[in-house]
């Protein structure tokens, strides 16, 4: 039997360097910090294509990619990151976002069961 899964942002904005900027933002202010692509051993990449959760306590990998209609598709390990709120927080981050953007996002989250938020710019 297969499965299906899949954990997608959208982000109705197609300015990638903002985006970025926005996340980081967000992300630095709970105390994260930006670092490069880590320097890995062969044998832990082709570990981490197998279980890219094994490093999601230490490392989250954020990816923006170009949609279409003005749209950016995002990829984030741990999938639920922006759902969550930050420590303190009344909002979830993909609300934040949002508002820093002044745009409308959401989130598909599918796995068995299923989970859409959906973030409306005015009214998080």
């Amino acid at each position: 039997m297969s499965r299906f899964s899949n954990f997608t942002y959208y982000i109705r904005c197609n300015n990638l360097d903002l985006i970025e900027q926005i996340f980081t933002r967000i992300l630095e202010q709970e105390g994260s910090r930006r670092i490069p692509l880590p320097i890995l051993p062969k044998n832990d990449i082709e570990k981490l294509r197998d279980q890219p959760w094994i490093l999601c306590n230490e490392l989250w990998i954020i990816g923006l990619f170009v949609g279409s209609l003005g749209w950016t598709i995002v990829k984030i390990v741990p999938e639920e990151l922006l759902c969550h709120r930050a420590k303190d927080a009344d909002r979830p981050r993909l609300s934040e976002l949002a508002m820093h953007i002044n745009s409308d996002t959401f989130y598909i989250g599918c796995n068995g069961g299923s989970i859409l938020m959906e973030v409306d710019a005015w009214f998080s």
